[in-house]
């Protein structure tokens, strides 16, 4: 037994109305003091915060009627294990770590002192886990402050938080919904699932809950062209560059690689290895020469396209998953450190940075007036690009994942509250129009411009269209699962279309003018990488690990 362990056994024992104490240690635990007597465990925590330093707290409190024995009169640990892990079982710290536990896959290892995005979660599955938490624990905080705790503490601590606002009825309500969420942090494919050659379109009765509009004399099939293992999930959305003979594909990976992908036939040109985790999507120079990419080791990188070569790389105070923008001999980047950089090319020199009151994850967006950038604290900035300095903050009132659509004189907003809203370019707090989903927006949306139309995918698994002018909603969508990937449009031979996928992996194919689902078929994993076409291809990451690359066959 370590010397903590004694101190604060011995501690419990020294007062009056705790008749006996014994200690228990396990992994996902933590330290359990385990005692009988007839102080509750509040007053047992007074006594021990008043008399022992921080570190000789346990982190969890029992009490029982008794402490078991065994025939000798000893202390039967194997039965005292058993009654703790019953009453750990009643709790909702347990419940809360059995949901986070949930979101990744049965091999990985939960590290109860690491953040839930150390762990491996996104910050898409940190709103979603916040919803859960919200909801199961009735906590009287804003699902922002819960979302914030997600983020912030390690999980330990988030099991404690959440446990403190718990009440005897949320105990009932978690063993009624005691089913795991059904989306997994990653699906590996085995052999007996391996995508086939030829994606042919899902039918309407493959669906659980499917598209109402899908046409039953559909012809279109995708060819597999190719696939690229990085060795970890691809949240990551591929951004492509045109040489004029080959065009070529670059994304990174929670594998620490950052790829080059030849799009005619999958090679691998260069893959360059990374301090850290890449979830965010790179940008590029104008003249196609440079590559800039955020990682989880706080750095922007900066590669050379064609070889891989680390150019240079900048250290921030956080991670960095929001994409750069790039423009006039300048790179604009955000950090979830809440600042925000601009660099000059090709000096490589910081020539700014400004503190915001958020860390930032979407891409900022440069207008004529300034650089729109929008954080997770609700406020959206319009920054000078010249000096930094703030020229407008309006405040949303909860998280921007999104990034801001910027339409010649107005910018659409959405947040994590299910808010689309539009107001004009030159100020920000004047709103033009606003529509209400009934769940979270992560997606950024895309403009059709032929169509005047605005398209965005929505956590109440659902695809939005709504007309840019007014607001009006022109035509939803349902879909398999939640929606948190960007659309990407693209045109037909005879009509616009956009290209969208749930986070199950279902892609969709949508004619933006009737709204109707042309195709969609499934990859067979979760994505939260957004679908790119190109011509007549579609590449897409997903997180069985790999990069997919179609052929769409009309």
């Amino acid at each position: 037994m370590s010397a903590t362990v004694c101190v604060f056994v011995q501690y419990a024992e020294r007062h009056p109305d705790v008749q006996q104490a014994s200690s228990i240690y396990d992994k996902e635990k933590g330290l359990v003091l385990v005692y009988s007597g007839v102080l509750p465990p509040g007053g047992v925590e007074n006594h021990l915060t008043s008399s022992l330093p921080p570190h000789y707290i346990p982190d969890r409190i029992i009490q029982l009627d008794h402490l078991p024995v065994n025939s000798h009169g000893k202390l039967n640990r194997k039965k005292l294990l058993e009654l703790v892990e019953g009453h750990m079982k009643e709790s909702i710290y347990y419940s809360s770590l059995c949901i986070i536990q949930s979101y990744f896959s049965g091999e990985c290892s939960l590290d109860i002192d690491k953040t839930f995005v150390e762990n491996g979660g996104s910050s898409v599955q940190a709103l979603a886990l916040s919803c859960q938490l919200s909801e199961m624990s009735h906590t009287p905080d804003t699902q922002h402050q819960v979302l914030q705790a997600v983020l912030n503490q390690n999980i330990r601590e988030l099991c404690h938080y959440v446990d403190s606002f718990s009440l005897p009825a949320a105990v009932a309500k978690s063993r009624e919904d005691n089913s795991p969420p059904s989306k997994k942090l990653k699906v590996s494919l085995n052999s007996s699932s391996t995508l086939p050659e030829i994606l042919t379109v899902v039918q309407k009765d493959c669906l659980t809950n499917p598209c109402p509009s899908f046409p039953s004399n559909t012809s279109l099939h995708a060819k597999r062209l190719w696939e690229v293992d990085t060795g970890k999930c691809v949240d990551a959305t591929p951004t492509l560059i045109s040489t004029g003979e080959d065009n070529f594909a670059y994304v990174g990976s929670h594998s620490h690689k950052f790829l080059c992908i030849n799009m005619s036939n999958g090679e691998v040109v260069w893959s360059t290895i990374l301090g850290g985790r890449i979830e965010a999507t790179a940008a590029i120079s104008q003249k196609h020469r440079l590559i800039f990419v955020g990682c989880y080791d706080k750095h922007l990188y900066c590669l050379q396209a064609f070889t891989g070569d680390v150019m240079y790389k900048h250290l921030t105070g956080d991670v960095i998953k929001s994409t750069p923008a790039v423009d006039s001999g300048r790179v604009y980047f955000g950090s979830h450190d809440h600042h925000f950089y601009c660099l000059s090319l090709p000096e490589f020199s910081l020539l700014w940075k400004v503190r915001l009151k958020g860390a930032i994850y979407a891409t900022p967006v440069i207008s004529e007036n300034g650089i729109l950038v929008a954080t997770l604290n609700g406020s959206i900035y319009l920054i000078d690009k010249t000096a930094g300095a703030v020229k407008e903050e309006v405040s949303f009132g909860a998280p921007i994942f999104s990034t801001v659509l910027l339409a010649v004189d107005k910018v659409v907003v959405c947040t994590v509250t299910g808010l689309c809203t539009c107001r004009q370019t030159d100020n920000l707090s004047q709103e033009l129009w606003s529509y209400k989903t009934a769940g979270a927006i992560f997606s950024s949306p895309c403009l059709v411009a032929d169509e005047g139309a605005l398209v965005f995918g929505c956590h109440d698994k659902h695809v939005y269209c709504l007309d840019m002018h007014t607001g009006h909603l022109l035509w939803n969508v349902p879909c398999d699962a939640t929606v948190g990937c960007s659309p990407f449009p693209y045109k037909t031979n005879t009509s616009n279309h956009v290209m969208i996928s749930s986070t199950r992996g279902t892609l969709y194919s949508v004619n933006v003018c009737t709204g109707d689902v042309t195709s969609f078929l499934a990859l067979h994993a979760d994505v939260f990488s957004s679908p790119i076409v190109s011509g007549s291809r579609l590449i897409i990451g997903c997180r069985d690990d790999k990069i997919y690359c179609f052929e769409l066959i009309s």
